[in-house]
């Protein structure tokens, strides 16, 4: 870190850059540094400001967030109930291996289609009319439909559909977990 620094300040660059550091306290803090050169007229380097800033908060929420996100996906990944995230717009986005088990398909041939590639046509207004129940907020129950398997076979399923949102609680997406019955 002092190396580079030293360079980047002899050469009269600009230099920031991440680093760990103790405290007297035996505390390890995260710290931005930032160091630009002060020029004299002729171009000349007579100097240098520079600030730290502290960002130890930022990474242990960032740190929390990566477990946070890998206890999801291995809670996702192991469930036997099968479960597909799709858009508002119902393209598949994901889906977990319990549901590759559940109907043959795999992830890689069910990504990017629309998730009524899996419903038979005659569940179709059941489907549409759960969806805008979840979506109002007036159903909080499962749904007892059935899926299209690859090999053209019906499964009987219980599906529970829940809305997602982004920060500004707007409706990005949907995840549904379905249960072989």
């Amino acid at each position: 870190m002092l190396a580079t620094w030293q360079t980047d300040a002899q050469a009269g660059r600009e230099y920031a850059q991440e680093f760990r550091i103790l405290t007297r306290q035996g505390e390890v803090r995260w710290v931005q540094g930032r160091s630009k050169p002060i020029l004299a007229e002729n171009g000349i380097v007579t100097g240098h400001v520079g600030t730290a800033a502290d960002l130890t908060a930022r990474k242990q929420a960032g740190l929390a967030l990566q477990k946070s996100e890998e206890r999801y996906r291995a809670l996702f990944e192991s469930a036997a109930d099968g479960i597909i995230t799709s858009t508002t717009e119902g393209v598949i986005t994901d889906c977990n291996t319990g549901l590759e088990t559940l109907l043959g398909w795999s992830r890689e041939e069910l990504k990017g289609n629309h998730f009524q590639k899996l419903v038979p046509r005659l569940c179709l207004p059941q489907v549409a009319a759960y969806m805008k129940e979840r979506i109002a907020g007036t159903s909080i129950s499962t749904v007892e439909s059935e899926l299209v398997r690859k090999d053209g076979d019906s499964l009987p399923v219980e599906s529970l559909l829940t809305c997602l949102y982004d920060d500004t609680h707007q409706l990005t997406g949907f995840q549904v977990i379905h249960r072989d019955i």
